[in-house]
């Protein structure tokens, strides 16, 4: 949501584990409004406006929320199976968001990557494109089976997942990742 404090003040960018269970709360200074929103990578936990207000009230006090959108992220790719098939799901709609950061663009692009080599490859005849679409989406999946372990641990343990994240070892180990 674009969030214009009453105060004017500017406040500081933020990633907030505090309110979402299985995920977490972000303050984005933007100008002249502040980018406010919550992730949770669980079925469990209702996101919808109230709760945002609710979140931006707790921070902000009396604050003028506009423009509040929301969608639902696709997960699951790390687990997907595939058979014959002419359509190939990409990005969301194939479940290849982050499950631990809600990111997608990654998974989107590579995920289409991998779709358009797989329709090369059937045109050509050098293997089935629902195979060659496995093949090229599987390290991405792999990376997605980590994350979503991690997304387990981390949201199930916070305090300990904080401090991992801010250790230097594992940002390292992160980074080097990707």
């Amino acid at each position: 949501a674009r969030v214009y404090p009453a105060s004017g003040r500017a406040a500081d960018l933020v990633f907030d584990l505090a309110p979402m269970p299985g995920g977490y709360g972000w303050i984005f200074p933007k100008g002249d409004h502040l980018n406010v929103g919550l992730y949770t990578a669980t079925a469990e936990q209702k996101l919808d406006r109230s709760r945002l207000n609710r979140y931006i009230s707790e921070r902000f006090g009396d604050a003028r929320a506009e423009e509040a959108t929301g969608q639902f992220l696709g997960f699951g790719a790390e687990d997907a199976s595939f058979r014959p098939s002419r359509v190939f799901l990409t990005g969301d709609a194939g479940g290849f968001a982050d499950p631990l950061t809600g990111e997608g663009i990654h998974g989107a692009i590579a995920s289409g990557q991998a779709a358009a080599a797989a329709i090369l490859a059937g045109v050509k005849g050098s293997q089935p494109a629902y195979r060659a679409f496995a093949a090229h989406t599987a390290p991405l999946r792999r990376d997605l089976r980590l994350s979503a372990s991690g997304a387990r641990w981390f949201y199930g343990n916070p305090d300990l997942g904080f401090r991992a994240l801010t250790s230097p070892v594992f940002r390292g180990g992160v980074i080097n990742a990707y």
